[in-house]
């Protein structure tokens, strides 16, 4: 579990979200975030500074065990350095299990995360119930 990773839960009869942040998203899966089942409404993605590399961004939807370079992801998103990606699901994406990991791939094998000449890091944020 990544020690940046906050969750703030909602959980009331009116509001029954999840927010969760992690201000530096890495290489290294963070598993099973939620630590439940649920379903995904939104993701930001912020590399506006500092950042000088793109990345691709992978989440898993499923249980089981995640391992960076051989799990092949259910969603990738590309992130473009200093950029900002926001991405709202209003149906959402139901999943068992979600998991997230950070890479400079699209491919299923990708492990390599290039953070030289990188003053700042990637910010994710999701909204969850």
């Amino acid at each position: 579990m990544s020690s940046n990773l906050k969750t703030a839960n909602f959980d009331s009869s009116v509001l029954r979200y999840k927010l969760v942040s992690d201000s530096s998203l890495t290489g290294a899966a963070i598993v099973d975030v939620t630590q439940e089942s649920g379903t995904l409404y939104y993701v930001t993605l912020n590399a506006l500074t500092g950042i000088n590399n793109n990345y691709y961004v992978k989440f898993k939807f499923t249980t089981g065990e995640v391992v960076v370079g051989t799990t092949e992801p259910d969603l990738v998103l590309y992130l473009a350095q200093d950029t900002e990606l926001k991405l709202h699901m209003p149906a959402g994406v139901a999943y068992t299990a979600l998991s997230v990991w950070m890479v400079d791939s699209a491919d299923d094998n990708g492990t390599a995360q290039t953070t030289s000449g990188n003053s700042a890091s990637v910010t994710l944020t999701m909204v969850t119930s």
